[in-house]
């Protein structure tokens, strides 16, 4: 069983244990009426022991429809959890739509983005991106911070929460705090011969090091700040690529009000969902509106 997370559509799918590696069947977290967990009783090889399952109570079609889930017991605590977040969340503010346009091959597309997601809507390109992870084995995203060419957001993995201005809105971007910082780089290089196990020689090392700045990226907007980055290696080099993102927004809006039309591009198939007809980020397995899988 597979626990796909609100940002993919928050869908459980079963895999087919008979043909593996091929995709089984599965439900919209969001169908769920109600979850019991049931106790078992099992032969065991020195007395009778005890197997929680889990039963679904599902919507399906229109019908009721029960489902019985054998899972670690141990994880049974973790995945009721996740699934009564998930099936509580808000969606029809998350999924919130923007219109907006780009140029590419000399022609004005049209494209609809999910500014309150880190979902990548179709034309749009990351620029720059920082990802903070927790966890050492089972590690997991918690924050990030990109710069699109629509948009510059930081989104929380935790509280599914994103704050983003347009670029076009972005009134200026400065570069604070500023200081220089020595990397340094290693290498060796071994000489001699090998006999059996046995190695003889000498090694060379070489230690090259270079000053690298780092620095706070202030994004202005409404007379303000909106969003800081904070000890970006490079600044003024990320605050050129924001600002040509920016000019070549402009340079767009400036081009539909002189009456330029934009295009209707013909989106991939794959993309459209089947059931509902929201498009969707390339990557993504399932539909983030109504959860149907994709081709």
């Amino acid at each position: 069983m597979t626990l796909f997370p609100i940002e993919s559509g928050s869908y459980i799918e079963f895999s087919n244990s008979v043909n593996q590696g091929q995709s089984g069947y599965g439900f919209r977290q969001t169908d769920i009426l109600n979850i019991q967990v049931k106790t078992q009783i099992k032969d065991g090889f020195f007395r009778k022991k005890e197997d929680a399952i889990l039963e679904f109570s599902l919507n399906y079609n229109s019908e009721r429809k029960e489902m019985l889930v054998n899972v670690e017991d141990k994880y049974i605590s973790h995945i009721l959890e996740f699934i009564n977040f998930n099936r509580k969340f808000d969606y029809s503010r998350y999924l919130g739509t923007f219109e907006t346009h780009y140029e590419s091959n000399g022609l004005i597309e049209t494209t609809t983005i999910y500014p309150k997601t880190p979902i990548i809507a179709y034309g749009e390109n990351i620029l720059w991106s920082n990802i903070q992870t927790k966890g050492t084995l089972n590690r997991k995203a918690v924050w990030l911070e990109a710069l699109t060419n629509f948009r510059i957001f930081e989104y929380n993995y935790e509280s599914h929460s994103c704050n983003y201005p347009f670029l076009s809105a972005i009134d200026d971007i400065i570069v604070t705090n500023q200081k220089r910082v020595s990397e340094s780089q290693s290498g060796v290089t071994y000489y001699g011969s090998k006999v059996g196990s046995i190695r003889t020689g000498y090694g060379n090392t070489k230690t090259r090091s270079s000053s690298v700045t780092y620095g706070d990226v202030i994004f202005i907007a409404d007379g303000k700040p909106f969003i800081t980055l904070y000890q970006i290696r490079d600044p003024h080099g990320l605050t050129r690529i924001a600002k040509g993102a920016k000019k070549q927004t402009i340079q767009v809006e400036k081009l539909l009000k002189k009456g330029v039309k934009p295009n209707i591009k013909n989106i991939d198939s794959n993309l459209a969902c089947q059931g509902c007809g929201t498009v969707n980020n390339q990557d993504a397995n399932f539909c983030n509106q109504c959860g149907t899988r994709l081709n």
